[in-house]
């Protein structure tokens, strides 16, 4: 096993003398301590370290792996030979840069309860192929956070961090890269900031997360994601909080497809089932205007409202939504319910899909697509009429439905996907599955 490494909070030390205790050498400086560290290896600094400086800083380990990482903590220096988890009434080591003068965290490493302090960008995982995990970590930025390498398919992975912008700003993305965010709060003491509180790259894939992250100090000029242009960005904000006063939860449009921005129970509130879906196809999102029986405890009713862009396709490219994923005995009818404003769909424009499971490949399970037409070819039919009564905010509603018998199947989680092939339609679909 990597010996460890000790991070000294003095100012007055050689390098060569100064000792965390009278048989270890420690640095003084956390870039030091990190040239220094082997594969695998640990970082201790002490709670008490404060490395201020007012040129760019670069932290990164030498000797990072995948499978052997660096692990810097801050620890409270107990006594000689006992090193202790940063605490709350334990300031935790902080590394500062004043100015105009950016940090840069590369590696392989992980980063426990230590506090960032930048005059200028945060720069993380900047190396293709890297990794970066930080836990229980401060991060405060004067312009951005800037994610991901100059090459490709780096890795940043936030858990339990703060992220406070004390001036216009915000997080941006740099080619292909994976950003994580877990947990933490986003605040924003520096005016009117940039309108969005991330932008993902536009000309490299990559995928973004964050859950459970309070997002504090947007106004109404300023929205979540600024996608612009054919971001080839997979995005998803899920059960965070934002502000009522916020404009909105994205700007700029999705030109190119396989580019999606989702958020689920993302509300001011505790609407658990505020949802907005952005698609090159179409947008889907919760709508309490108009619903039939959508929720089981009769009080929140709402339905599905699927509003497809002249990019939806009929067979091809669908605007396709998950409506349930519920336990059927084998070989179910589902009923799905939707309705129209005075617009009677066929079985080429809108359908169902149902993930089952299959009686003669098991787990693999199938996909049941009956309802919609045999093949392109075929004349397609109007959807049946369905006579249940919708509370509904348009002219004339079009109630119909669906039903699609399993055949072959046995009991089991059945996922159904409702799809809208017909561009320029908005249809509202009741997420609540009848099963006979």
């Amino acid at each position: 096993m990597a010996s460890p490494v000790y991070v000294w909070h003095g100012s007055s030390q050689d390098d060569a003398d100064a000792t965390w205790n009278s048989a270890t050498i420690a640095y003084l400086t956390l870039e030091l301590a990190l040239a220094a560290v082997d594969a695998g290896g640990i970082v201790y600094v002490a709670s008490e370290h404060s490395q201020t400086q007012a040129t760019a800083l670069t932290i990164s380990s030498a000797n990072g792996t995948v499978a052997s990482p660096v692990t810097i903590i801050s620890v409270d220096k107990d006594n000689s030979d006992t090193y202790l988890p940063m605490v709350d009434d334990v300031a935790p080591g902080k590394i500062e840069t004043t100015g105009n003068n950016s940090i840069t965290m590369s590696g392989l490493d992980i980063y426990i309860g230590l506090k960032f302090i930048s005059g200028d960008d945060i720069l993380q995982a900047t190396v293709a192929g890297t990794m970066l995990w930080c836990y229980n970590c401060f991060f405060s930025i004067a312009d951005y956070l800037l994610i991901g390498s100059s090459g490709y398919d780096s890795v940043t992975y936030w858990e339990d961090c703060d992220y406070e912008q004390v001036t216009a700003g915000g997080i941006s993305g740099n080619n292909s890269y994976r950003f994580i965010w877990k947990r933490g709060t986003f605040s924003f003491n520096g005016g009117s900031i940039s309108n969005y509180l991330i932008t993902p790259n536009s000309s490299r894939p990559s995928s973004i997360l964050f859950e459970d992250v309070d997002i504090q100090d947007l106004d109404g000029d300023d929205a979540l994601v600024n996608i612009g242009m054919d971001a080839l960005t997979n995005i998803m904000f899920k059960r965070c909080k934002v502000p009522a006063a916020m404009g909105g939860l994205i700007t700029g449009a999705i030109t190119g497809p396989g580019v999606s921005a989702k958020f689920h129970s993302v509300s001011s509130s505790n609407i658990i089932y505020q949802l907005q879906e952005n698609y090159f196809e179409g947008q889907i999102n919760e709508d309490t205007a108009t619903y039939y029986q959508a929720t089981y405890d009769g009080t929140n009713e709402y339905s599905i409202k699927m509003v497809s862009s002249a990019n939806a396709k009929e067979w091809t490219r669908p605007l396709r939504f998950k409506l349930a994923e519920i336990w059927c005995a084998a070989n179910p009818t589902l009923t799905v319910e939707l309705n129209t404003d005075n617009v009677v769909l066929q079985n080429d424009e809108f359908w169902i899909e149902i993930e089952y499971p299959d009686s003669t490949t098991g787990a693999l399970g199938g996909l049941d697509q009956t309802s919609r037409s045999a093949t392109i070819t075929t004349t397609p039919a109007n959807l049946t009429t369905s006579a249940v009564a919708w509370t509904e905010a348009f002219g004339t509603e079009k109630p119909q439905k669906i039903e699609e018998t399993i055949s072959g199947g046995q009991a089991g989680v059945h996922t159904v996907w409702a799809c809208l092939g017909k561009p320029s339609t908005t249809v509202y679909v009741c997420p609540k599955i009848t099963v006979s």
